[in-house]
């Protein structure tokens, strides 16, 4: 009976745009001072004017938030990574450490566009570290869609680009599902790369946000 009674409370706080979206009712470009239905983060780094803090989701997930200038920059929904077990609720959008690489191509209706590597394999060194599809919104023209997603066993990717583009791997995980505003985007090129690659087909992100990633509670 309490928790039905936090879970409804908590429901209440939120945003009303954010009552069908699982960024909590936040976007990109919105004012800091927004953050405050989230409650406390639990992890706070602060550097030259760059604030990124993390704060907890239900089910073993958690919400990073990076602002700069007193407005929120980027949102990203992640999770412990691979090796965690999730039991969220079965909803129709995309669930980071559920959803595989197969399934989000489906529900964005294409492979979406990467940055200067049309593996989209981005590495440090010679070490893979995932597969990255981006994707503009129609819903949201001011917002860029980026997609982490981590194959079971890394080991055996290739990361020579010299080899040309190679098949993503369809049964990796989604790990991150982040917004950025174009701002940021603008100002921090190294961040993601320059020069933007269509992969065959590609075309905007197909669901508007809110069924992209609906709302996930506490039962």
């Amino acid at each position: 009976m309490i928790r039905a009674a936090l879970s409804i409370a908590c429901a209440l706080a939120l945003p009303v745009q954010g009552q069908a979206q699982d960024f909590r009712g936040l976007l990109p470009g919105m004012p800091a001072s927004e953050l405050a239905v989230l409650g406390e983060p639990f992890d706070f780094q602060s550097q030259q004017g760059t604030v990124t803090a993390r704060y907890p989701l239900p089910y073993e997930r958690h919400m990073t938030v990076l602002y700069e200038n007193g407005r929120i920059q980027s949102l990203g929904l992640g999770y412990g990574g691979i090796g965690t077990t999730l039991h969220p609720p079965a909803t129709q959008g995309l669930r980071v450490g559920v959803t595989t690489l197969r399934e989000a191509v489906a529900l964005a209706g294409s492979e979406g566009f990467t940055f200067d590597d049309p593996n989209g394999l981005r590495v440090i060194g010679d070490v893979p570290i995932g597969w990255f599809l981006y994707y503009e919104l129609q819903d949201h023209p001011d917002l860029l869609l980026e997609l982490s997603f981590q194959d079971r066993s890394l080991a055996t990717a290739r990361a020579d680009s010299d080899t040309g583009p190679t098949p993503l791997p369809r049964d990796a995980l989604l790990v991150s599902a982040t917004l950025y505003h174009d701002e940021f985007t603008t100002r921090h090129p190294d961040v993601h790369g320059s020069t933007p690659m269509d992969r065959p087909g590609a075309v905007p992100f197909a669901l508007p946000l809110s069924e992209a990633f609906p709302l996930t509670v506490l039962p």
